[in-house]
């Protein structure tokens, strides 16, 4: 089976060559406005002629006994890199495909503008005849490179002669069941115990056949590690184009494959809460290995986390994570392998306020305020509130409302709101500031009706919201006359006035308070509504 298969590899397959012919020769050159025709430049690398270069048109055979792409018109580019494709059916779709005969570079179906050119016609743009101005590049091609052991007493030499064998590399297909027609690489290897592959695609793909024409070890694909050697493209490990330290194992016989991890998975992106982790699942030995996921915190599995990809929640703060990736393929034992876990999970940025606090009421001594909560940038905030006293924590005062007190009098009054949300830093924003006015007294006055032979009795109280024994002299106008009197600390705000006897007849009393030298820091001068005092005959 291999040594048919190797025949195949060696060289482009034959419905390919017949479909092509062996030496296509330059077309004609129509006008590009002919229809029937699709015409273009290739970019030529620098030093590198146009003739280096075939560009051929394949179309989908729709037939049911057929159902694939086929080559249909192609031409050698002109030297400048032109070219023009005639004979086309209008209206009918093609994929344009390079075909590069030049070291270094490499070919490829066109799949629009800036983008570099793909192995598969399927994978390509399809364009319509007429068709100009379109632009090929070819892509410089990288390499695989490697080292190779051989079975115990291999012997180079054939007939007396140092006889190398070939490794070759053939792209795989998307769905890894096939090789792509025409894409493949070859170099003799020799007992230097060294390869190197050049002109492949970038980031493709490639299984490496291992041939020896002289029957010298059994023909195969390379399986990663001491397995070998194998007789099937599925059992092959694919290689990606760039790999540079491949280690190719030719045994006396082939080797049994199996599933392993190569390389683990990885986990890329900001680990911060909101933020979205992304996973790739690492290499197997096989191609197109079916994966599911499962993110860890703290390495236990989170709950429901079973995509490729997981957002940090509030819970993960503080966490690290990963991600256990399970590879499984049919008629292999599936295999488990775990990414390196991230860093501490931080905390997401503190919610900013789009709308500040905001303080009402009026600010003087004995008043209450009263703070909104302002408006917050994430949903679902707590907030705490902290009066401030010149920008300065008011001890105890933690409420939505706050009782201005003498401390207060004279200084600026703020409040600071701060929002909390598992998960996220603090936010904090502060409320324009109102300074405290000095408070107004209330004085009332009460007087009760007397005998001309009695003296009268006027009770005054002094009330001061936020001093609770207010000082200072009260003076109690009778008429043209008056008598003051002293408030003490002790009265509570509370006085009796004792006026002279007076003759019969209905006095206007009225009474004013002016605040002693401490009680004025705190309060203003006040004065009570006028009362009558009736003296009775």
């Amino acid at each position: 089976m291999i040594a048919a298969l190797s025949l195949v590899i060696a060289g482009m397959p034959t419905s390919a060559l017949a479909n092509k012919g062996a030496s296509p020769s330059s077309a004609a050159v129509p006008s590009a406005s002919t229809p029937g025709t699709i015409s273009g430049q290739i970019v030529l690398p620098p030093g590198i002629d146009g003739e280096n270069f075939d560009v051929d048109t394949y179309y989908f055979d729709s037939d049911p006994s057929s159902m694939r792409w086929r080559l249909g018109e192609y031409v050698s580019a002109n030297p400048d890199g032109s070219f023009v494709i005639g004979d086309l059916e209008d209206g009918r779709e093609y994929r344009l495909h390079l075909d590069n005969y030049a070291d270094g570079y490499v070919g490829g179906f066109y799949a629009g503008p800036g983008v570099p050119l793909l192995a598969e016609p399927e994978l390509g743009v399809p364009i319509f005849s007429p068709s100009s101005g379109l632009q090929l590049h070819p892509i410089t091609g990288i390499e695989i490179s490697g080292t190779f052991t051989l079975p115990p007493g291999f012997d180079w030499s054939v007939d007396g002669t140092e006889q190398g064998f070939e490794i070759g590399a053939r792209e795989l297909s998307a769905d890894g069941t096939d090789w792509i027609d025409g894409e493949s690489s070859w170099v003799n290897a020799l007992s230097n115990g060294k390869f190197e592959i050049t002109d492949l695609r970038p980031g493709a793909a490639y299984a490496l056949a291992v041939h020896d024409g002289y029957g010298r070890f059994a023909n195969g694909l390379h399986h990663v590690g001491a397995v070998g050697l194998v007789d099937e493209l599925e059992k092959a490990t694919p290689v990606t184009a760039g790999a540079t330290t491949v280690q190719i194992t030719i045994g006396s016989s082939l080797g049994t494959p199996k599933l392993s991890s190569l390389a683990a998975p990885a986990v890329s992106g900001v680990a911060t809460v909101g933020k979205t982790l992304v996973a790739t699942p690492g290499q197997w030995s096989l191609y197109l290995v079916g994966t599911t996921y499962q993110w860890l915190r703290n390495g236990a599995a989170i709950t429901g986390a079973t995509s490729a990809s997981y957002t940090l929640a509030p819970v993960d703060a503080g966490a690290k994570i990963a991600v256990r990736i399970t590879g499984a393929k049919a008629g292999y034992t599936s295999v488990v392998a775990t990414s390196a876990p991230t860093t501490t999970v931080a905390k997401a940025a503190a919610p900013s306020a789009s709308k500040s606090p905001v303080v009402s009421g009026t600010a003087r001594l004995g008043s209450r305020l009263y703070a909104t909560a302002g408006t917050w940038s994430v949903p679902g905030v707590t907030v705490a509130y902290q009066w401030l006293r010149n920008g300065s924590a008011i001890k105890g005062a933690t409420s939505s409302s706050y009782r201005s007190t003498t401390a207060d009098v004279g200084k600026s009054v703020s409040v600071r709101v701060t929002a909390r949300l598992a998960g996220y830093f603090d936010g904090a924003a502060s409320s324009a500031a109102k300074k405290v006015a000095k408070g107004k007294p209330k004085v009332t006055a009460k007087a009760k009706s007397v005998k001309a032979s009695k003296r009268a009795k006027v009770v005054v109280r002094v009330k001061a919201a936020g001093l609770a024994r207010p000082t200072g002299t009260v003076t109690v106008k009778y008429g043209k006359k008056s008598v003051k009197v002293k408030l003490v600390a002790k009265a509570k705000g509370k006085v009796s006035v004792r006026l002279p006897e007076l003759a019969k007849g209905t006095y206007k009393i009225k009474v004013t308070f002016k605040p002693s030298t401490k009680a004025k820091k705190f309060v203003t001068k006040a004065s009570s509504t006028k009362v009558v005092l009736r003296v009775k005959k």
